[in-house]
């Protein structure tokens, strides 16, 4: 989600943090949470073998009124074939007409379906100054990666030099990284863009087309959606300090998924 001219300067920079934990609490399910200061969303994936059969949205917490409908649009990844590929799962759907953030973690949940894992959880943590952005990425508590971006494009470490966050990325972690290291740049990736989002007073915005978001870059933006998207007033968080609390009914939505309980044939 691209935002143009719509950060106020707060008292402070505040960091923007995302939280995301994907988990197989049973044959054939992988749950998925993503959350962070505008966004929280889960996602349920039913497999058989290595082909998705079902797979939804759930909004638990979103900036505008129209969002919460974008998770139709997950049955579209019905059928799909499991791969660790991120750029495979990409060429299945056009990102601008969906909810990045939904579309986002049901790839994660895919990738995770075909690597046969139990659990795990990232962590991004970026915070801006001027045009540079400072972002890292934990994943399962231990540190996998640290970026400095310039206006747009990684400047350290050398691996990602001069590599662009927007077009062309995910083709380029497909070329220089194994589907491992890809999934944790594409990670690190977003929300190294989302860094401004932590320092925008969204209630300051009746409806999505006021607040600086680019029009035809997600599901929100699309032009039937985004002249009446209203604002979730009071549902921004401020996660500076700390990622404690989020994800908060991952719990419950697990336990949920498993009812009834699937079993290995």
């Amino acid at each position: 989600m691209a935002y143009l001219g719509a950060v106020q300067p707060e008292d402070g920079s505040r960091v923007y943090r995302r939280q995301i934990r994907v988990d197989r609490p049973g044959y054939g399910v992988v749950i998925g949470g993503l959350e962070d200061t505008a966004h929280h969303v889960r996602v349920t994936l039913d497999f058989d073998g290595n082909r998705v059969r079902s797979i939804s949205g759930e909004a638990v917490r979103l900036p505008w009124a129209t969002c919460p409908g974008a998770a139709a649009g997950l049955a579209q990844l019905q059928g799909t074939t499991l791969t660790t590929s991120l750029a495979q799962l990409r060429s299945r759907y056009d990102p601008t007409a969906h909810c990045t953030h939904f579309f986002d973690l049901a790839q994660l949940t895919i990738a995770h379906a075909a690597r046969g894992r139990k659990e795990r959880v990232y962590e991004a943590v970026c915070s801006a100054v001027g045009d540079t952005t400072v972002a890292s990425l934990t994943r399962d508590g231990e540190i996998v990666l640290e970026w400095t971006v310039r206006a747009g494009q990684i400047i350290q470490p050398a691996l990602f030099s001069g590599v662009g966050l927007r077009r062309g990325f995910v083709r380029w972690c497909a070329a220089h990284l194994d589907d491992d290291a890809a999934e944790e740049a594409f990670v690190l990736r977003r929300a190294a863009s989302m860094v401004g989002v932590a320092n925008m007073r969204l209630d300051d915005y009746a409806l999505v087309a006021d607040s600086g978001l680019v029009p035809g870059v997600c599901y929100t933006a699309q032009p039937e959606n985004i002249k009446v998207a209203f604002r979730h007033l009071g549902s921004q968080r401020d996660y500076s300090g700390s990622g404690a609390g989020m994800l908060d009914g991952f719990e419950e939505a697990r336990r949920r998924a498993l009812r009834p309980p699937r079993r290995a044939p």
